[in-house]
């Protein structure tokens, strides 16, 4: 916070001796006490935490004059009297950058008014936005991981701990040597010292198998299940025919081909346990196999019944009547 006072004078000789940079504004006339200018630096950015406590003030020796008062980028603006002092806070206002002066009217009032003092100040209230853009999907567990997005210009940024600085573009990049299993945090504060956090869970897999080429066969959840007709898929793997299964994870039917520990497929019944899923990819990874998953989305005669039972009509697709739009594969 910098004190300067009108007593120019007094200013100007200790300018002199000590080299200090001082603003210097119009002695006051005689018979008027001085007046002395306290408030945050000139050129300070105030972040959403700091407008509260920032306070403008003119104090002096006796009472400030009815003559002296605020003025906002030109304009009048209204302060407040406490314990003798003059008094202007920046509550209201919206980010931006803006001038705060004290000004003396004139004695007419055509007479354009004196320029005191005046403060260039700018508001910067709002946190810092954070956009993840890596990683995108699942990654290898026990693997470096590289967790990439966009901010503020100049923010730093942390991530699990790991410090950086984002780019004039907004960009920032840090990676995990070994990152944390489950929920990562990150963290951004710009300039001003505004703060904000977001918070993702990082999916693992145990392992991934990338190919080139797809060459692949989509099989169904019990096709898999049958020793006869998976070997016929393993003897295809293992002569290069194939190197990609589109595994069904959910069928037509609505049943999902595992023992999924998801509330509604269990619930409805859908989670049917018909193979591991956990060892059917390892097994095809470990021959080198590429794996998708085929899901049904709209199809779910399974769920649908479920919902109809529960009364949650707003997660069906409804026929102009209000029944249940089944199609041809039956539902409810």
């Amino acid at each position: 916070m910098r004190r300067f006072t009108s007593n120019a004078v007094r200013r100007l000789a200790a300018a002199a001796l000590t080299g200090a940079a001082v603003v210097l504004v119009a002695a006051c006339d005689a018979g008027e006490p001085d007046l002395e200018f306290v408030g945050p630096d000139d050129g300070t950015v105030l972040a959403a935490d700091d407008v509260a406590a920032a306070v403008w003030e003119v104090r002096s020796t006796d009472a400030v004059p009815e003559t002296v008062g605020f003025a906002l980028d030109g304009d009048p603006a209204d302060g407040d009297t406490a314990d003798g002092a003059l008094r202007w806070t920046a509550g209201g206002l919206d980010d931006g950058d803006y001038v705060l002066s004290v000004q003396r009217s004139g004695p007419e009032a055509d007479t354009d008014p004196e320029v005191l003092h005046e403060w260039r100040f700018a508001l910067d209230t709002t946190p810092p936005e954070i956009e993840l853009t890596s990683p995108e999907s699942a990654v290898v567990a026990g693997e470096p991981v590289v967790v990439a997005g966009t901010t503020e210009p100049g923010a730093t940024v942390t991530v699990a701990g790991q410090e950086t600085t984002a780019g004039d573009d907004g960009a920032f990049e840090v990676e995990l040597t070994d990152p944390p299993e489950g929920e990562i945090t990150i963290a951004a504060v710009d300039a001003a010292g505004n703060a904000s956090d977001q918070a993702f869970t990082l999916v693992t897999v145990p392992s991934r198998v990338e190919v080139e080429q797809i060459r692949g066969v989509h099989v169904t959840a019990y096709s898999w299940a049958t020793p006869s007709f998976r070997e016929r898929i393993m003897a295809m793997i293992d002569d290069g025919i194939i190197n990609t299964v589109a595994l069904t994870l959910k069928d037509e039917g609505g049943m999902v081909g595992w023992d999924s520990e998801v509330e509604l497929a269990q619930a409805s019944g859908a989670a049917s346990g018909v193979y591991d899923l956990a060892a059917v990819v390892e097994e095809l990874h470990a021959h080198g196999v590429h794996v998708t998953g085929r899901i049904v989305a709209f199809r779910d005669p399974m769920l649908g019944a479920l919902a109809l039972e529960r009364g949650e009509t707003d997660w069906l697709i409804q026929t102009p009547a209000g029944e249940p739009f089944t199609g041809r594969y039956g539902c409810c």
